[in-house]
């Protein structure tokens, strides 16, 4: 199935669910799992992933005729809370294998730091994209949401930056580790995937501050 069949899947099934009144913070967080679980979409299409949600709740609660606002609300917490997991577990995928001293292609880690690093990023712009698009109601409310998230940050933010702590701590282990079961090269790779990781948390951790600092002025 291509990326356009799926993401009419998820829409439609997200649309059901809140036509039917399900609960629908569960319902999402289960819909967006079980994309990713599946292999359906990678965890880049995150984006792909948010709209097709958003999109199939909206069109849902506006045929049942429910409120729009706290349908959406629920709808992005379960979305979110789904992509912080997701970004657990591609964390925890590369840190069992680093710690087994399996050895890992360098450039699919570096790029997977980088994934993590803007997990957050792309889960609110596809709440903010979907608004663009929308009109009236619907895009007020999520122009809210999306707005609230920017300032004040999202579970799948905490999560990341959970996540690439613990990856960082690994790999500075590896790093610096004595074993002889460990090359040289190996250690020289793992080091400079910490120093990249660090270098991400330095920037999250900043723009937390920032964030932080902003609202605590509003």
């Amino acid at each position: 199935m291509d990326i356009y069949n799926v993401r009419d899947a998820v829409k439609q099934e997200s649309q059901k669910a809140a036509f039917q009144g399900q609960d629908l913070r569960d319902r999402a967080k289960q819909i967006t799992l079980d994309a990713l679980r599946d292999g359906k979409l990678s965890i880049d299409e995150i984006r792909n992933i948010g709209q097709a949600i958003t999109e199939g709740v909206s069109l849902g609660l506006a045929e049942r005729g429910s409120d729009l606002k706290s349908g959406l609300k629920e709808a992005v917490g379960g979305m979110d809370e789904a992509i912080g997991q997701a970004a657990q577990r591609v964390s925890m995928t590369f840190r069992e294998a680093i710690e087994r001293g399996k050895e890992f292609n360098e450039a699919e880690l570096k790029s997977s730091i980088e994934r993590l690093r803007d997990l957050e990023r792309d889960f609110v712009e596809s709440l903010k994209d979907v608004a663009g698009k929308s009109s009236g109601k619907l895009k007020e409310e999520l122009s809210e949401i999306s707005g609230h998230l920017g300032r004040t940050g999202t579970d799948t933010g905490g999560r990341v930056m959970e996540s690439l702590s613990v990856l960082y701590n690994t790999l500075n282990s590896q790093a610096g580790s004595t074993s002889a079961t460990l090359k040289d090269a190996a250690q020289v790779t793992a080091a400079r995937l910490a120093d990249l990781a660090s270098g991400v948390l330095a920037g999250l951790s900043e723009s937390i501050r920032k964030k932080n600092e902003e609202h605590s002025v509003h």
